[in-house]
């Protein structure tokens, strides 16, 4: 599989989403290079191809049908303390990233739903991080309808691969 971008190959971050509590339902997400609009780092954004090659943590990832665009949405199921679902993509320190993407927080037991990125030293994004950035916006209210997520635009660290 080619890179999306040949000079990023040393360069990695992990994507998460950090859902605390029990349940929470995810459309569509992006990794956008600043002001590079349709090129998108993450593998099945929006889930159409199943929950591959989403990873989760602390809980179990499925898809669901999605009532309000008639696609799939996902659905995590946390089973602990705190849970989330990642997924490593190619970055490059010197540009800037934009993630965004939708939730749903419609359950009383969560207590907040929100988007980060952790960088890291390793280029299979293991190991110790380095830094992370929280979405500028948290789902801490209930609402039936998806609502936006971003970190707005962020700059890696230099040590980050």
């Amino acid at each position: 599989m080619s890179e999306p971008f040949p000079e990023m190959k040393a360069s990695r971050a992990i994507v998460l989403f950090v859902l605390i509590m029990l349940l929470a339902s995810l459309a569509l997400v992006s990794v956008l290079p600043a002001g590079a609009q349709g090129v998108n780092l993450l593998q099945n954004p929006s889930f159409e191809d199943g929950v591959d090659p989403w990873q989760a943590r602390g809980g179990t990832l499925i898809t669901i049908n999605n009532p309000n665009s008639g696609n799939l949405a996902a659905i995590f199921f946390v089973n602990e303390a705190e849970g989330y679902i990642h997924q490593t993509v190619p970055v490059s320190p010197e540009a800037s990233y934009l993630f965004f993407g939708f939730a749903i927080k419609d359950n009383p037991n969560i207590d907040n739903i929100f988007l980060r990125i952790s960088w890291y030293e390793s280029e299979d994004g293991f190991g110790s991080e380095i830094s992370d950035n929280d979405s500028i916006n948290a789902l801490t209210d209930d609402h039936p309808q998806y609502r936006p997520l971003t970190t707005g635009q962020v700059t890696p660290p230099p040590n980050a691969h």
